[in-house]
Order: C-alpha cells, then sequence, then structure tokens
C-alpha cells in the first residue's frame, strides 16, 4: 500500500475522522437530530489536537519501552531511565530524585542529561521505524511535531 505524503500519521487520522463522523451522523440519526453536521467544521481543529496528543502519547510510549528494552541489561541504563520517570511521570524535584536513587543531588543533573538523550535516541528509533527513508532533519522534525503535541 503507497501512502500519501503525510505518512502514517495522516493516514490513520483520516480513517479515524471518518468513523467518528459515521459515529456521529447515527448518533444524530438515532435520536432524531438533524444529520446535516453544521459544527463539524469547527470541531475538525479540536478533534486534530486530541489526535495529534493521542498519537504523540501512543509514539512516546513506544520510545519509553524501547528505552526499558535497553534497560533491561544494562544498570546504569536503568538508573536513567529511573531518573526520569521520578522526574517527569512523579513530578518530582532533582534533590528528592537524587535522595530516592542514593545520589548527591549534583549527580542528578548530568545523570538526567544522558537520560534525556537516551530518550531522543529511544524516539528517533520509533520515528525511523515508522517512517523509513526519511532522512534525519525528517526525522528530527517529527520528533519535535509529536513533543510539542503533548
Amino acid at each position: 500500500m503507497q501512502l500519501r505524503a503525510g505518512g502514517f500519521r495522516a493516514y490513520l487520522y483520516g480513517i479515524t475522522r471518518n468513523v467518528a463522523t459515521t459515529l456521529r451522523t447515527a448518533r444524530l440519526r438515532d435520536a432524531g437530530e438533524n444529520t446535516e453536521l453544521e459544527g463539524a467544521s469547527s470541531d475538525e481543529a479540536t478533534l486534530s489536537e486530541a489526535f495529534d496528543r493521542a498519537f504523540a502519547q501512543a509514539t512516546v510510549r513506544e520510545a519509553r519501552h524501547v528505552m526499558a528494552m535497553h534497560a533491561a541489561n544494562d544498570p546504569a541504563a536503568a538508573m536513567r531511565l529511573l531518573a526520569l520517570e521520578l522526574m517527569y511521570e512523579e513530578g518530582l524535584p532533582s534533590r528528592e530524585v537524587a535522595s530516592r536513587l542514593g545520589l548527591e543531588p549534583v549527580a542528578v543533573y548530568p545523570l538526567l542529561t544522558r537520560a534525556r538523550n537516551d530518550f531522543k535516541d529511544a524516539l528517533m528509533q520509533v520515528m525511523a521505524e515508522n517512517h523509513p527513508g526519511e532522512t534525519l532533519p525528517e526525522l528530527e522534525r517529527r520528533c519535535q511535531s509529536v513533543l510539542s503535541a503533548l
């Protein structure tokens, strides 16, 4: 199957939008309401944003899974992943991250810097798998797009 210029994301969004429109039309028809959907175009921006956010969250989960696979055999990578989880999932400040990891507070900044680089590498790997043949700058743009949708 040949995808259009927008790639898989655009293809999946188109399918999702069409299914949502069909379901909405059916619900309105069953409720006895007007099925003209005059407000559908105004909802499209909101639907697009929600789709982009959900797509970004799924992509980030996939990147996190890649990181976890690497961390399974590398104690240092496991420590970096844990540091990211503590800071970004649990919302802990760096000195609390240090305390939980049994580190000095000054050791957390380089650890998190390396962990963010690990995450970027994992995200790039996911993007490269989902968009084979794209150049490095194109993949980096896709990564930025995913992160900005969160």
